[in-house]
């Protein structure tokens, strides 16, 4: 038992480390892309690559039709995603990633509301830390590329926590009836028979989007590193770990993006440091104190 939340640890920090990258790559995909194209483009090639897999443990197309997997894709993929790339063409990709830090707070009351999971003293004393974390960081990172309206792109981009909030509550109820690819796949295809219309009311309206080397290269880092790897981590995830506490986790991407800013040449403030050392020992608290 404890040898699968090792796992499950190790599955919750890799899609961290790599949904801690998120919001700057698609920034860039969104230069090519509409924002609804480019969730249909990346989650159709995560759905293909992930089928023949899938396939074999008893997904089955009709399985994405059902009502509980038709919202759990709903919330996961269309509103989530798309939300948050409607949300960065107004704001800033910093700005994006920094108003995720609202999302274990977020993921904490969606799973007390509906899984009624119990939140101990060190546990809120943990989601407080990461979050107190999370703002110093945030006063310490400075972003020279604002959005035209960067109080919409926040809000849509909260819109989108919401909705996870809900889908991680979700997938916490639907894994005691499915295995987390069999479920990421289903929720997948739910996905797309919304997002095809969508995209395609967009495309006549803003036209086919223009590829080159640096937007293909998105689209697939998007498609198999964000989509196809990290969401079926992420439900491997929440089939072991309580949701609060998967949620707790995410405060640490922001040390992500403070870390690929050190690798690209910028400087790194005291103030981030200390707000990263805040952040991790929130996290390691929150876990401490996880139920028995």
């Amino acid at each position: 038992m404890k040898s699968s939340r090792a796992a499950s640890m190790v599955a919750l920090i890799i899609t961290v480390l790599i949904w801690g990258s998120t919001c700057v790559v698609t920034k860039s995909a969104l230069d090519s892309f509409g924002p609804f194209g480019l969730v249909l483009v990346r989650f159709a090639i995560a759905y293909l690559v992930l089928l023949p897999f899938a396939w074999r443990q008893g997904y089955r197309p009709e399985l994405s039709t059902q009502k509980e997997i038709f919202w759990y894709g709903m919330t996961g993929v269309v509103m989530f995603f798309g939300f948050q790339n409607v949300g960065l063409l107004f704001t800033s990709a910093v700005a994006g990633v920094l108003v995720q830090n609202a999302v274990p707070a977020v993921i904490a009351l969606f799973a007390w509301l509906l899984l009624h999971e119990t939140l101990s003293r060190q546990r809120i004393l943990g989601i407080v830390l990461a979050l107190v974390g999370s703002m110093v960081v945030a006063i310490s990172t400075s972003s020279s590329a604002a959005g035209a309206r960067p109080w919409l792109g926040n809000l849509l981009v909260f819109a989108g926590i919401v909705a996870w909030g809900v889908y991680t509550a979700q997938g916490k109820r639907l894994m005691a009836k499915r295995s987390p690819l069999v479920l990421t796949v289903a929720s997948f295809g739910s996905a797309l028979l919304v997002l095809l219309p969508i995209a395609a009311v967009e495309t006549s309206i803003l036209g086919w989007p223009t590829l080159d080397v640096g937007s293909i290269g998105a689209v697939l880092y998007l498609s198999l590193a964000v989509s196809a790897l990290t969401m079926w981590l992420w439900n491997v995830a929440i089939e072991r770990i309580e949701a609060n506490v998967c949620g707790l986790y995410l405060n640490l991407m922001p040390m992500v993006g403070v870390l690929l800013a050190l690798l690209m040449g910028e400087t790194i403030s005291l103030g981030q440091i200390v707000g990263g050392v805040i952040i991790a020992l929130g996290v390691l608290i929150g876990e401490r104190a996880r139920s028995a």
